[in-house]
This record gives structure tokens, C-alpha cells and sequence, in this order.
């Protein structure tokens, strides 16, 4: 059975995908910054809750020390927008860009190389990105900080895509469509289980001919 590790789990699509991806036979270590906060899945089969604040270097070295064992799947979802949800030019700002960046992008890149010597053969990294990442999407501006980060992280993924895959490992950068989150909203149009189900096949179908791929939760491809 698969052992695989999320990061950002404590709620939204990361929690969702917990359970889908226990519920397919996977055992899950579910990684978030107040694991005591968590609701609903320390009772679920096959799902370890761990405290983990990926913003802290600190704490990713910490983790990734004292990890034992492999990992099979490793899904770096854990993200943040940063601010005003439409934030313009005028509300941008160096904390918010620090901040979102270091959540987005560099975590994602830092915790997949502390543990790269843990990723067993064939392993699959899943960078949950967005359309927004998209440079040749981006058509309405707007979230100018939140879409650089997004874009930067499907940079990463084709970087360790290129590094990675000579060892066997699979990355791919997934967009888990509009989710009605806390970030997207109660107007977007599906829900985490939902968003969570076509990740899960998503991962279910990676093989190493899709390797440094950009893909939405239905498997389809997008554009860079």
C-alpha cells in the first residue's frame, strides 16, 4: 500500500484529498501547521495526523530528519493567497510577497529536496498549483503576488522533474479546479470531494511518460 505524505491537510482540499487517498488504500501521514485543530481526521483509517509548519525551514529540516522509512506519494498542497482575496497592485506588498512566496513555492521546493533521498523507486511528487499559475491564462491580472507564486511553483516542478526523473520519480503540477474553500469561495463549482476524487485518479494514472507535466484535477493538460 502506498505511503504517502500531504502537506496542508488540516482542512480544505488537503484534508479532502486525506481521506479520498486513505479510502484508496493509502496510508496517510497528514502534515499541518496546528495539528490540535484538526477536526475529523484523526479518527479516519489509515490517517496519521503530524504537525508540520512548512513556512519554517526550521521545521522542514526537523521533519525531514526525522522521517523513517520511504515515501510513494508526496503531495505538497499546503498554499496560502495572501491578503485580499483580489488583491491589485496597489495592495501588494513585501511581507505579503514573502509570505506567499515562502508558503507557495519555496516550501514546496525545499521539503521535496530534504526528502528526495526518502522518495522510493517510482515515487510520484504532486505540486498542487493553479490555473492561475498559468502565464499564458492570465488574461484578467489580479492576485499579481498569489499567480507569480503559482507560477513559480510550476517552474519548480518542471526543475525537479528535470532532476528527479533520471531516479524513477514522477512530478507533476495539478490544478484542483474551483474549489469552494475558504479561498475560492462559495461560488466556485465544485467541492473538495469532488476536487479530491479526480486528484486522487490523477495520481492513480501518473506514470513516468508524464513526468514535469501541468494538469487539471481531471487529468486534462494546461497551458503554461
Amino acid at each position: 500500500m502506498p505511503r504517502t505524505v500531504i502537506t496542508g491537510a488540516s482542512r480544505g482540499i488537503g484534508r479532502a484529498l486525506a481521506i479520498e487517498l486513505a479510502g484508496r488504500g493509502h496510508d496517510v501521514l497528514a502534515l499541518c501547521r496546528k495539528p490540535g485543530a484538526v477536526t475529523g481526521l484523526a479518527d479516519v483509517d489509515r490517517v496519521t495526523v503530524r504537525g508540520l509548519d512548512v513556512a519554517s525551514p526550521v521545521a522542514l529540516h526537523s521533519f525531514a530528519t526525522s522521517f523513517d522509512g520511504t515515501i510513494d506519494i508526496l503531495v505538497n498542497n499546503a498554499g496560502i493567497a495572501g491578503g485580499k482575496l483580489r488583491e491589485n497592485l496597489s495592495e501588494a506588498d513585501f511581507r505579503m510577497a514573502d509570505e506567499v512566496f515562502r508558503v507557495n513555492a519555496v516550501a514546496p521546493l525545499l521539503l521535496t529536496r530534504l526528502l528526495a533521498d526518502r522518495l522510493a523507486p517510482g515515487a510520484l511528487v504532486v505540486n498542487v498549483t493553479s490555473l492561475m499559475g498559468s502565464n499564458a491564462g492570465n488574461t484578467s491580472g489580479g492576485m499579481a503576488i498569489y499567480r507569480a507564486s503559482k507560477a513559480a511553483l510550476n517552474s519548480i516542478t518542471r526543475t525537479l522533474a528535470a532532476e528527479l526523473g533520471p531516479n524513477g520519480v514522477t512530478v507533476l503540477a495539478v490544478h484542483p479546479g474551483w474549489v469552494r474553500t475558504d479561498m475560492g469561495g462559495p461560488s466556485a463549482t465544485i467541492d473538495t470531494e469532488t476536487s479530491a476524487r479526480g486528484i486522487g485518479q490523477v495520481i492513480a494514472d501518473a506514470d513516468p511518460s508524464r513526468n514535469g507535466v501541468y494538469l487539471d484535477w481531471k487529468g486534462d493538460p494546461l497551458p503554461w
